[in-house]
Parts: C-alpha cells; structure tokens; sequence
C-alpha cells in the first residue's frame, strides 16, 4: 500500500508544478509546458468537444451556463463549502475527540482553546467576505487616484474603464467576475467571494493566518490524542502467540486498524488538517512574498507578458527583423473590447521597451521591506479618508 501513496503524492506533485510553473521559460516547447496548457484549459476545450460530440449542443450550452454561473459569476458556493469544512471539522471534532479529552499529551482546556479559535476564525471570514477591496466609482474616485503613481511601464495614464465609465488610477484593474473596478488589484478569490484589493488585502492575509492557525492547532491535537491513546492502551505491546507459543508482536498496519477503531476519525480529520495547513501557509507565504516585493498576482502575471515581449523584441533587433509592436498596440479582438479583464497589459514606447531587461523588470512601487508592510495595513486610500 505504501507504494500507492507514494505514486499518488507524486502524482499530487507533478500536477501542482506544472500548473503552476510549466509556462517558465526553461520549460518552453517542451513536455511540462504542453502538460501545462493542457490542464489550464486544453482538458476544458476537449470535454466541451465530447460533450458537443456525445450529448449534441443543448446540452453544451447547458453545461457552458453552469460554468459562467460557477466561475465567472459572484456565487456563494465556495463560501459555503468553507463553512461546511471549519463546521464539519468541529463536529467530528466534537463527536469523536472531545470524549477522550483530557489525556496524557492534552489537558481539558484545550477544549476551550478550540471553541474560541472556530468562533474567530469563522468570525474573521465573514469579516473579510464582507470587506471593500476598494471599489473604484464615480464617487469614490477621488479617494484612489492618487493612491499610487503610474509607473509609465505596467501603468500609463490617460486609461478609462469601457465597462465602469470611470478613470483608471494605478494599479487598479476591472474584475470580470465582479464587474467592478478595484484599486491595487491582486486577484479574485471564491472563497471569499470578493476581489483583493488595497482596501482588504491586511484582512485577507488575517484570514489567511487564522485559517491556518485553526488547522495547524486541529492537527496538532489529532496527534495529542492519537499518541495519548496508543500510550494508554499500550498498543505497541500488542502481539500473539503462534502455534509453538512463541509472541509474535502485531505488525504495524495492525497497530494502526486498532488505535483507527479507538479514535474514531481523530486520525484521518488530524491529517486532513495537516494537508490543509501545509496548502495554506504555502499560499500565505506566496501573498507575504509577494507584500515584501509590494506587488500583486495581477502584477506578476503582467511582468511574465512584458519580459517575454521585452525578449521578442531584443531578439528581432538582433536577428534584423522589423520592430513589432507591442501587445497593447495592436488592434484589440472584439472579444477584448468587450471584457476589460482581457486588457492589454502595457503601453511602452519602443526605446523603453528596448531598455529594460527581462530578467530584472523595474519596480517603482518597492518602498522596501517594512515601508511595503506599512503599505498593506495602512493602505493610502485610508490615509486619503483621513485627511478629508
């Protein structure tokens, strides 16, 4: 069996990479990165081809009306799947862990600590669902646009929202799935069922941090307990006697069906939390990381676009070929047009394109380590609000 799961995490492993970095550079042309846009949307257009195949095109545009509804529409079912976790974690929690409380690695007041870290962690999400990322409007326009300064590279000036009919300040981008425009754009997130702005970006990091608190805090009473129990039944003098009446010590798989029949699903609900904690603090880590360098995921995916342009464009002036324009001067697709979120990324004149270095993009919104942290909890249009 140990083989199994050790295929099953690899394969855990090759499918989170190359998701996440098969569109490198270094991957280029190769198998990692054809995986790569095969799971971020060839698997999409092949069941829409063998759905449109097998079941005939109504039930394509069904199918195609679920999915906007459920990705490109505000919805609360990622909500209220969270809600399901934290609350069906606390019943089996409840249900199978607090009768053997207290134990030998856990005391009684440990109860307490848990109640206590659900009601906060669970009142910090309804918090950050309903906090402002910063909606730009007509009215409060005024509060953001000078919040930060365009950068002539990422940002120009002079922009307007073809959807929201308003000026855009810096850093801001218009949310498909929200239809509004926010300022300091990070990315849109169904667990909260908001975008991440520059107004929430403090609370999203808090929710975060809870979460992983609570899970990290669940796993490690999973252990307590588990241990406790193995100590107090002294299972590992658990054995028999064969047929010459010589003790034989149980094997370990045996060990372990056993103490699962004592504890319940304190087990598997401690390590279901400790692949939840280790896949939250990953995510959290990212999101520091990425308040350390003061920019955004929405920024990190526009640096990928103009580094590669950057290299296109060196390339053809060393190999004589005629200079081409770059991606947000050409003629926009209907499609485009139509959706702000699918916006050209950059406006750069060709001798400043010419002299950046793809590998060390320029960053005019770094104030440094603690002047980007300051940034993020104290964020301008808060401070803008103050003055007036």
């Amino acid at each position: 069996m140990m083989w199994i799961t050790y295929c099953y995490l690899a394969l855990i492993f090759v499918i989170v990479y190359t998701m996440g970095c098969g569109d490198r550079d270094c991957h280029r042309g190769g198998v990692v990165e054809k995986l790569h846009n095969f799971l971020n949307g060839g698997i999409c257009n092949c069941f829409r081809t063998n759905i449109s195949r097998f079941f005939g095109k109504k039930c394509l545009k069904c199918c195609e009306k679920v999915e906007d509804h459920c990705c490109w529409e505000p919805n609360p079912y990622v909500q209220i799947f969270y809600c399901t976790l934290i609350l069906g974690g606390y019943f089996i929690w409840w249900t199978n862990a607090v009768p053997l409380i207290p134990g030998p690695y856990i005391p009684e007041y440990y109860k307490t600590i848990t109640h206590f870290g659900v009601v906060i962690d669970l009142a910090i999400f309804f918090w950050c669902c309903a906090s402002d990322p910063g909606t730009i409007t007509s009215k409060t326009y005024k509060t953001y646009k000078n919040s930060f300064k365009f950068d002539n590279i990422l940002y120009s000036p002079g922009k307007e929202c073809s959807t929201c009919k308003v000026a855009r300040p810096a850093r801001s981008k218009h949310c498909r799935i929200c239809n509004r425009c926010v300022s300091r754009f990070d990315h849109h997130c169904p667990f909260i069922n908001s975008c991440v702005g520059e107004k929430n970006i403090r609370l999203f990091l808090l929710f975060l941090f809870s979460s992983g608190v609570l899970t990290l805090w669940a796993c490690y009473m999973c252990a307590c307990i588990s241990l406790g129990e193995f100590k107090q039944r002294q299972i590992i003098k658990m054995g028999y006697f064969d047929s010459q009446k010589r003790w034989i010590p149980a094997p370990t798989y045996a060990m372990i069906s056993y103490l699962l029949d004592v504890t319940g699903l304190v087990m598997p609900l401690g390590l279901f939390c400790g692949a939840a904690t280790l896949a939250i603090f990953a995510f959290l880590s990212y999101h520091v990381y990425l308040v350390v360098r003061n920019t955004t995921t929405n920024e990190t995916f526009k640096r990928k676009e103009l580094s590669r342009a950057v290299r296109i464009a060196q390339n053809n002036k060393r190999k004589g070929k005629p200079q081409e324009r770059t991606q947000s001067d050409k003629t926009q697709s209907k499609e485009a047009k139509a959706d702000d979120s699918k916006e050209k990324t950059y406006t750069i004149a060709d001798d400043v394109l010419m002299s950046l270095d793809p590998n060390n993009l320029p960053n005019h919104y770094n104030k440094g380590i603690i002047g980007n942290f300051y940034e993020a909890i104290y964020p301008p249009c808060t401070r803008v609000k103050s003055n007036d």
